[in-house]
C-alpha cells in the first residue's frame, strides 16, 4: 500500500492472502519501507507504523 506524506510516497508491504477466505483480525503494527530509490520521509522515520484489516461482505450485501 502507497502512502503519501507531504507528496512523498511511503511503501507498506501488507501480508495479505491472495485467495482470502474469511474476514480478518487487525494486523500487527507495519513498518514503512523505501519506496523504490527514495528514501523514507523524515516524518515516516519518526514512529509511522499502520495496521490494517479487511471484512469479507457476499456481493450485494450492505
Amino acid at each position: 500500500m502507497r502512502v503519501f506524506i507531504r507528496n512523498q510516497p511511503v511503501l507498506f508491504v501488507l501480508d495479505l492472502p491472495k485467495r482470502p477466505t474469511q474476514s480478518t483480525d487487525w494486523s500487527g503494527w507495519s513498518e514503512p519501507m523505501a519506496y523504490q530509490e527514495d528514501p523514507l520521509p523524515e516524518d515516516a522515520r519518526q514512529g509511522l507504523s499502520l495496521r490494517y484489516r479487511f471484512r469479507l461482505i457476499a456481493h450485494g450485501v450492505q
